[in-house]
């Protein structure tokens, strides 16, 4: 069976004081605020079968690699706004795209050296 659920996530800054607690026990806190909610009756009736995975602690950089390996053709970061991909082309050629909210930048890299795209 399949999940037909649409998934999102969302990113919560937190404040607390670190001479009570630290960042991981911050984090199981929110676990068990999150899963005394979800299992109210009636509490998110509105928003159909909600399911909410484990809090966790995001590095400051807050960069996030996919299909990250050796043999991998593509891979794909994101770095706070900016998505950045790095894929190899059928001819050898590297294809390099950043792309921002505001901005979008494409080059590839050949034989002859970079070739900037639009």
């Amino acid at each position: 069976m399949s999940d037909s659920r649409e998934s999102v996530e969302l990113r919560v800054k937190v404040f607390y004081d670190p001479s009570k607690a630290n960042e991981e026990s911050v984090a199981t806190a929110l676990d068990t605020m999150i899963e005394t909610a979800i299992s109210t009756p009636g509490i998110l009736d509105e928003c159909g079968d909600v399911g909410v995975g484990a809090f966790t602690i995001s590095p400051d950089h807050d960069c996030e690699a996919k299909n990250f390996a050796p043999d991998a053709d593509a891979i794909h970061l994101t770095i706070g706004l900016w998505e950045i991909g790095v894929g190899r082309l059928e001819d050898g050629d590297v294809h390099v795209e950043a792309r921002h909210p505001e901005v979008r930048w494409s080059a590839v890299l050949g034989k002859e050296g970079w070739t900037q795209e639009g």
